[in-house]
């Protein structure tokens, strides 16, 4: 369960859905296709929000085995910024006491970086 077939690997994205979350701001994804995701992130208490795409390039070589990267751009106000989305797939608990399956921080060029928790919806 959960697990993606030997013929996907490498033409599906570990992430096809994703809902994240910290305080003052979210984040969803959504796969569109071969590695390609539509980002939504909204921030400022939801008084901001850019759409952007992430691409998922395969396990960093550095990386540990718990951890996912999409890399893209955010179109903001501001014209388009570089993004990395990281959701590593360790227990997090929200404020509310809540316990999610992952963990996520989003970089954007000039921003604050973003950190919270998630949900990744299984295939």
């Amino acid at each position: 369960m959960g697990k993606i077939g030997a013929d996907q690997v490498g033409k599906v994205s570990p992430v096809p859905a994703f809902k994240g979350f910290g305080e003052h701001w979210s984040i969803e994804i959504q796969a569109t296709g071969e590695m390609n995701h539509k980002v939504d992130l909204t921030w400022g208490s939801g008084s901001e929000k850019a759409s952007g795409s992430a691409r998922y390039n395969g396990q960093p070589a550095d990386a540990p085995s718990t951890l996912i990267v999409l890399s893209g751009e955010l179109a903001g106000k501001d014209g388009a910024k570089p993004m990395t989305i990281e959701i590593s797939r360790q227990e997090c608990t929200d404020d509310g006491d809540n316990k999610h399956m992952q963990s996520v921080s989003v970089h954007v060029d000039g921003m604050d970086t973003f950190k919270g928790c998630g949900d990744l919806a299984m295939y």
